[in-house]
């Protein structure tokens, strides 16, 4: 909700509570893997931010938790590890 109101803090600040402090709800297991999704969303949070070694870090953890996913999810993690080169790389 944060992010489709342009409220780029908020945002952050949710994920990365998140991240911290992962809902579980024992009722629903196949809905917690959503760490590397908001690894992936922080990466561009924090790129659009203008803060490049929050946002290699985040892109790196996605494309990590990534590395063996299916062929169709693949361009994604390429594209992470791209951008965490290019923004380490400055």
């Amino acid at each position: 909700g944060y992010e489709r109101a342009e409220a780029a803090d908020q945002a952050i600040d949710a994920y990365e509570r998140y991240l911290r402090y992962p809902f579980f709800d024992a009722a629903t297991p196949l809905l917690h893997n959503f760490s590397p999704v908001v690894h992936e969303r922080l990466g561009g949070l924090y790129e659009a931010r203008g803060d490049s070694t929050e946002a290699a870090e985040h892109y790196r953890a996605f494309a990590e938790a990534w590395a063996n996913a299916d062929a169709d999810l693949l361009p994604r993690v390429r594209d992470a590890q791209a951008r965490a080169e290019a923004l380490e790389a400055r």
